[in-house]
């Protein structure tokens, strides 16, 4: 049973530390004073730059505006979006919403359906 038990703890902090580091990734790249010369030479905000880089742990925003750069290609690889987008542009009363809004709820959606 002890051994469960210093097995279990072992795998939660190296699980922790993974995330942890994960997380600060797009943090660190923000900050990162070497990033913001890189970013304007992709004529990108460094925002843009690090979520493109760091695209699991930046904020839904940022994860639009990458998604949104290309959103034909986007189309292309993931039918579900391609599915979703269709569906709320047929409608002409949702003619409202710009491309990168579509985005986020799609990305919203899939974060609520995964809880």
């Amino acid at each position: 049973m002890k051994v469960h038990a210093l097995f279990l703890a072992v795998v939660s902090l190296f699980f922790t530390s993974l995330v942890n580091a994960e997380e600060q990734n797009y943090q660190q790249c923000l900050f990162n004073p070497a990033n913001e010369t890189a970013a304007e030479k992709a004529g990108q905000s460094t925002a843009v730059f690090c979520a493109s880089r760091h695209f699991d742990t930046a904020p839904t925003a940022f994860q639009a505006q990458v998604l949104n750069q290309d959103i034909e290609g986007f189309k292309q690889r993931d039918p579900k979006f391609k599915a979703f987008y269709d569906g709320i542009r047929q409608h002409s009363s949702n003619d409202i919403y710009t491309d990168r809004q579509i985005i986020l709820m799609f990305i919203d959606k899939r974060e609520v359906n995964k809880d």
